[in-house]
């Protein structure tokens, strides 16, 4: 199969900057390096290949770069998911870059790349599953390599169901061939499995956890995956003894809890660990039926599954065309639950869905007028300039604009910051030393508008800053990547120790707002 379109140039009106420079630092393994594509000073990607004539590079996540040596620097394609690798054959006449699906093109002007296995974009969430529709053939590359007389070598692990087989093609670019595949087992990381196969007993349990994990385990007992109590309420996930997400919902005979941010996992009586869904975005909550015969997840749509080996499982409001955001859900009587969802104007939408019948109904409509008076308190912070700040053994007090705005955090408190290179960086308030770092950095900060103010859906209270004076920080800013951007968080474990006062009202807690376990509504 070919693209269309010829190798594009980009303007500068496309890129804002025409200018790129090139810079080697330290890579995150010991002993490598990686070299940044830096435009504007800022870093846009980083290059895949070089050789002595070229140099081929990824850009804004998805695009893929070359330039070299009568090759003016040129745009080549978009890769849905993003490239993950490129090699150059040795006489640099073809480049090979892979990702989902790859492609190939000559190192020259105005040369048509040629495109295997590439698909249309889909939601992320769909690439965690088992493969359908027209991903059923779809391949995810992990590694590319040049051998001699233009042909490459294309492997991945993805989709092999182990941590310990590489399945590898040999990609002949003058001919546009693909032989068939070959399987490379490392016997060393297979015997040291704690599973190398699927039990019989679940063997056709599409949504086995075990396959996807290098040691196959199939429950968490065998991958040393506890739940315990946290501070902050509720149960915490630790994957050998480091935390890696929270419980959902818990039932007489079933868990179910999500884990890496948006993995959605169950496992219970009879039933082994079951990865139900990479819920786009997280999941905002669980239920379980009375009886335990179904669970229904939802965040990013919903989810149901019938809670036994081979069970039902359906999938709704997820397409990422129009896609149905769900904050709560209850299970009422019979399998029957209750999803709600906020809609613009402070409008609340009660759904009904029927899992033995799979049947979505709308039950009622209202306006929620305490979420809308919770909103104006959080609202009046906006753009106001952070102007005091106190800071104790026990809490820290921050005043914006004048003294009718003002937030107190008492207990439990991080005072995070976006350090360059390092990420996040916490200060407990609890200790002499950091507590008096964290009162040098907030009132270094004394004049700084702020971005947004919120209390989330579990409780925490979380304020954000951004050093532009001019404009506060959009909500959908990455503040990971933000060198700017400043916040203090207040964990679920300080509930009842904060409140926010501002001439439209005061919010305490939990007294002045109860959250509840499913159905928090958030400002």
């Amino acid at each position: 199969m070919r693209m269309r379109n010829v190798f594009k140039r980009p303007s500068s009106n496309q890129t804002g900057v025409a200018v790129r420079t090139f810079e080697r630092k330290p890579g995150l393994i010991p002993g490598s390096t990686i070299e940044n594509v830096i435009v504007g000073g800022r870093t846009h990607g980083y290059v895949m290949a070089r050789s002595p004539r070229f140099a081929v590079w990824a850009e804004a996540a998805q695009e893929v770069h070359a330039q070299g040596e009568d090759l003016p620097w040129t745009r080549v394609a978009r890769m849905w998911e993003g490239p993950r690798g490129a090699a150059i054959s040795d006489d640099e006449q073809w480049c090979v870059v892979i990702g989902l699906g790859f492609i190939a093109f000559p190192l020259r002007e105005g040369a048509l790349p040629q495109a295997h296995w590439r698909r249309p974009p889909h939601a992320r969430w769909e690439l965690h599953m088992p493969m359908k529709g027209d991903l059923a053939d779809a391949v995810l590359f992990t590694g590319v390599r040049a051998l001699d007389a233009r042909r490459f070598v294309l492997s991945t692990q993805w989709g092999t169901g182990n941590g310990w087989t590489t399945r590898e093609w040999i990609y002949d670019a003058d001919t546009d061939t693909i032989g068939e595949p070959r399987d490379i087992v490392d016997e060393a990381r297979r015997c040291a499995a704690i599973r190398t196969e699927t039990s019989a007993e679940f063997a056709e349990e599409r949504q086995l956890v075990g396959p996807l994990r290098g040691d196959g385990a199939e429950t968490t007992a065998e991958a040393g995956t506890t739940f315990e109590p946290s501070s902050a309420g509720g149960e915490i996930v630790l994957s050998k003894g480091r935390p890696v997400g929270r419980v959902l919902r818990r039932s007489p005979r079933f868990v179910v809890w999500q884990e890496l941010g948006s993995m959605v996992c169950v496992e219970g009586d009879g039933l082994p660990w079951l990865l139900l869904e990479d819920m786009y975005g997280g999941a905002m909550g669980a239920a379980i039926s009375d009886d335990e015969e179904w669970c229904v997840v939802v965040g990013c749509g919903f989810r149901a599954r019938r809670l036994r080996v081979g069970g039902e499982f359906r999938s709704h409001g997820a397409d990422p065309a129009n896609i149905h955001r769900i904050h709560g859900v209850d299970a009422v009587e019979g399998n029957t639950f209750r999803l709600s969802s906020w809609g613009p104007d402070f409008l609340v939408r009660e759904h009904l869905y029927d899992a033995d019948r799979d049947a979505l109904t709308l039950e009622r409509e209202w306006v929620d007028e305490e979420r809308r008076g919770r909103t104006a308190i959080l609202q009046a912070f906006c753009n106001q300039p952070l102007t005091g700040v106190e800071v104790t053994s026990n809490q820290v007090k921050l005043r914006f604009g004048d003294a009718d705005l003002e937030i107190t955090i008492a207990e439990v408190i991080r005072v995070e910051k976006n350090v360059p290179g390092r990420g996040i960086g916490t200060v407990d308030l609890r200790d002499d030393a950091q507590r008096a770092q964290a009162e040098t950095t907030l009132r270094a900060w004394r004049g700084i508008r702020i971005g947004m103010v919120s209390v989330e859906e579990n409780g925490t209270v979380r304020l954000q800053l951004h050093a532009d004076r001019a404009r506060p920080m959009n909500i959908q800013e990455n503040r990971f990547s933000d060198p700017n951007w400043f916040g203090i968080t207040a964990p679920r474990a300080s509930v009842g120790s904060w409140s926010i006062s501002a001439p439209q009202g005061r919010l305490d807690a939990p007294a002045g707002w109860a959250i509840a376990a499913n159905r928090a509504p958030m400002p």
